[in-house]
């Protein structure tokens, strides 16, 4: 038991060591590769002539998303998105082991136009964190924990055009709320194939 204690508290330090040192785009970029190679999945994805191409983890490259579709996150992941400003795109669909803690790392992306978070188990209490997001269009939060209360933190992001609600315990109600603040927003409850939505 003292073992795993002492493990926990050396584990706990250096991420709470990495989280204080700003990290550098090249260490995020041998992060990434490790990760994407350990994974053999793609998770930095740049953009040509429209078409998403696997990345070479250039330094100087301009990247477009990061995906963590379907993996396992652990907290050391975090703290290195903030290397990669120009982001517009960010997935982590049916991504476990994200938590709302974990949306504090989602800030300060002045180019990022699309959040997915669909089958996550995030509560949505984690949006507080979220700011600095200017261009933030689409929100998916289909299959997610959020409800009535949790969804009013998106009423800051004014440039919302879509918001997805699909199998969530959020009600009309709470979506009435929301769109009074965000007027031009598509807020979408009901799914294809799901009548039984409220």
């Amino acid at each position: 038991m003292k073992k795993i204690l002492v493990c926990f508290v050396l584990l706990s330090i250096s991420f709470m060591s990495l989280c204080a040192k700003s990290i550098s785009r090249k260490d995020a970029l041998e992060y990434f590769k490790n990760k994407s190679n350990r994974l053999r999945s793609e998770i930095l994805m740049t953009i040509s002539q429209g078409v998403h191409q696997n990345p070479y983890f250039i330094l100087a490259e301009k990247y477009y998303s990061i995906q963590f579709i379907g993996k396992d996150l652990s907290n050391l992941d975090f703290p290195y998105l903030s290397a990669f400003p120009e982001i517009e795109h960010l997935t982590f669909c049916d991504a476990g082991g994200l938590k709302d803690i974990h949306l504090k790392y989602i800030s300060n992306f002045p180019n990022l136009r699309y959040l997915d978070f669909e089958d996550t188990r995030i509560t949505g209490s984690g949006f507080r964190y979220m700011k600095n997001l200017p261009r933030l269009e689409e929100i998916d939060l289909t299959g997610t924990r959020v409800s009535d209360k949790t969804i009013q933190y998106l009423k800051k992001f004014k440039s919302l055009r879509f918001i997805g609600l699909c199998k969530t315990k959020v009600t009309k109600r709470g979506i009435a709320r929301l769109q009074k603040y965000l007027p031009n927003c598509d807020i979408i409850k009901e799914c294809e194939n799901d009548g039984n939505q409220e």
